[in-house]
Formats: structure tokens, C-alpha cells, sequence
């Protein structure tokens, strides 16, 4: 997984968690709100079959409110973002233009509170949308919507400020707007951001009852970014603990272990990456990922011959690798290759 992609695992997730109204008023009422919390769970622990069902069962019981298809999104986008694959297509964005019409309908509506929540389901459906267009279509679009984003969490806080989620959508908003704005920033076009977005994320990390960990992640993958790997390793052992089944917290994890050349800490979190991603047939994109790295570790830390062992499972999955998948991780496919030629000619000598 790329540390962009997961990046967007974590801010799919975020709308799910349970919710609070201004003044302790919970949202829709205590059934839905545990149904939330256990969909968050599931999509943050890879069980996205388990947060698919509770997302239809909130719908079922509520089909007028969007709080269930923002569920059934989310889990759409964190599968789709978990396995490089664009699983869903059409049906992906038809869920989001029936959240967006549910949305719009209810405003006129709705109180001050209630429309905090709208804004925010709005946002969000923007930010999928641009997610979705940057790993599966076009970047063009994908900023269209990644711009539209700001408008809806913008007015989500001016209809009520304490909705801390709202400084979630902002944070990743501003901080990810200003480092890949590139030449636009230096023509103008965009501010520099970058430490409103991390004092935002901070802000949600903190002061949220129900985001703390999806904000906490996000702050990870900024750390990265930045290349503070103390900062991210802390954040993410942690959340390792809390979520044992997911991914998205191990990858900036054995990143920053790789970075600061800890290759035998590095090897271990790849080792674990591996063998949830196992568990889920399929993903490919990932299992060379990890192959490489695994790989890189041994062949780092001295020992070619446990490269090469390493890297001879690739004979295990090779023929079942999609072309496109198989196109974009060329370089590492190739350093593989290498490593099995290397046990091959070892063997017929011997």
C-alpha cells in the first residue's frame, strides 16, 4: 500500500465513528450509535465484509438518513484502497450521488446541529470522489473535487464549531492540499497550509470522542511525510495494539522502521503485514510490496542467501498477478527476479 493510499483508508473511516450533537445530544439514538462504533471497528481491523453488513443494517433501519451509506462508502473505499484494485466503479459513485441527494434534501430542513453533520457527510462524499479519481481515473478531476471539499466542512463550522470531525476533513485537507500543490503554490494559486492542517489534525486527535484514532493515524502518515519517524513509530504501535487485524497502521510503521534503516525492526512489521495480507487472498499489489521488502531487509542486513529465500515466494502467486499490477510494480517484480535467478544458479552449480 502506498503511504498516500492509506492516508485515504484513514480519512474514508472517519465518518463512520459514532457521533455527538452540540451539547451532548447523541446522534439518531444509542442502537445506531453502537452499530457505528462496531462498522468503524471492522473497516479499521480489514474485516470489511463484518462493516458491509452493519452498514446495511443501519440503512434498513434508517433509509432517509445517509449515515449508513456513508458507512457502506467508507468500507468501499478502504477496500478498494487495501487491495490497489478499483473493485466497485459505478456502483461506488451511484452510493455517493444517492448520499449527496439525501444530504441536499435534508438541509432546508434541518437544524443547526443536524446540518453540521450534513455538511460534514457532504464533504466527505467530495473527498471520496477525489480519492476514488486519484487512484482509478483522472488527477484532473480529482482535484476538482479535493477543491470542493473545503466549501462543505467550511460551512459544517459555521453551523456548529464544536463538531470536531469537521477539523479532521480540514486538517487533511489543508496539510495534503499544500504539499502536493507544487507549481500552483509557487504561482499563488494556493496558500501553505501546512501547519494550519497539522494544528487542525491536532485538534481533532484531541479533542474528539469518537475520532481520536482515525485523526491519530492521519497525524502518522503526516510524520512520515515529514520525516519524523520517532513521531510516527509512537503513534502506531499503539494503534497496532488497539486494531491487531488492520494494515493501514502497520505500512507508515515499517516505513519509518525501513527509513532509519532499522532493518530487523523493519522486517518484523513487514512479516506481520504479510501474513494478515495472506488471510485475505487477492491483494497482490501488497504481497510483492511486502515480498521486496522482506527481500530488501535480509539482502541489507548482510544475508543474500535469506534474500533470496525471501524472495522465492514470489513463485508461490506469480502467475496469478494482474497485468496492470503486474505493470506497476515492474521494478520491485524485477529485484525479485533477481534474487530467485541468483538461488537457481546456485543450485545448478551445486
Amino acid at each position: 500500500m502506498r503511504w498516500s493510499a492509506a492516508l485515504f483508508v484513514v480519512f474514508a473511516s472517519l465518518t463512520i465513528g459514532p457521533s455527538v450533537f452540540a451539547g451532548g445530544r447523541v446522534y439518531i439514538d444509542s442502537t445506531h450509535t453502537r452499530l457505528l462504533s462496531e462498522a468503524q471497528r471492522a473497516i479499521l481491523n480489514d474485516q470489511f465484509d463484518q462493516a458491509d453488513s452493519i452498514a446495511d443494517c443501519i440503512t434498513a433501519l434508517s433509509p432517509r438518513d445517509p449515515a449508513g451509506r456513508v458507512s457502506r462508502a467508507a468500507s468501499m473505499l478502504a477496500r478498494m484502497t487495501w487491495a490497489e484494485d478499483d473493485l466497485f466503479g459505478v456502483r461506488f459513485e451511484r452510493l455517493l450521488d444517492t448520499i449527496q441527494r439525501l444530504c441536499t434534501t435534508e438541509l432546508d430542513s434541518a437544524d443547526r446541529g443536524r446540518k453540521a453533520w450534513l455538511y460534514l457527510f457532504l464533504g466527505h462524499t467530495q473527498a471520496y470522489r477525489s480519492l476514488y479519481e486519484s487512484k482509478f481515473g483522472s488527477s484532473f478531476t480529482a482535484v476538482r473535487f479535493g477543491l470542493r471539499t473545503r466549501t462543505y466542512y467550511g460551512a459544517g463550522l459555521e453551523q456548529d464549531s464544536s463538531l470536531t470531525d469537521l477539523y479532521f476533513g480540514l486538517g487533511s485537507y489543508h496539510y495534503w492540499k499544500s504539499v502536493k500543490a507544487g507549481v500552483f503554490r509557487w504561482l499563488g494559486l494556493f496558500h501553505n497550509d501546512i501547519k494550519l492542517g497539522i494544528t487542525e489534525l491536532y485538534r481533532a486527535a484531541d479533542s474528539s470522542l469518537f475520532s481520536r484514532d482515525v485523526s491519530r493515524s492521519a497525524l502518522a502518515w503526516v510524520w512520515l511525510d515529514r520525516e519524523q519517524y520517532d513521531s510516527v513509530i509512537t503513534l502506531t504501535e499503539s494503534l497496532r495494539q488497539s486494531y491487531p487485524l488492520g494494515t493501514s497502521f502497520l505500512w507508515p510503521l515499517a516505513r519509518s522502521r525501513w527509513d532509519k534503516k532499522e532493518y530487523a525492526a523493519a522486517y518484523d512489521v513487514y512479516s506481520q503485514l504479510r501474513g494478515l495480507l495472506i488471510k485475505q487472498p487477492g491483494n497482490y499489489f501488497n504481497l510483492v510490496e511486502c515480498d521486496y521488502y522482506l527481500s530488501a531487509c535480509r539482502e541489507k542486513a548482510g544475508d543474500k542467501v535469506a534474500a533470496a529465500v525471501e524472495a522465492v515466494r514470489l513463485n508461490e502467486y506469480d502467475r496469478y498477478i494482474p497485468p496492470r499490477t503486474r505493470e506497476r510494480q515492474a521494478d520491485k517484480l524485477r529485484f525479485l527476479a533477481r534474487l530467485i535467478e541468483s538461488v537457481e544458479t546456485t543450485a545448478s552449480t551445486e
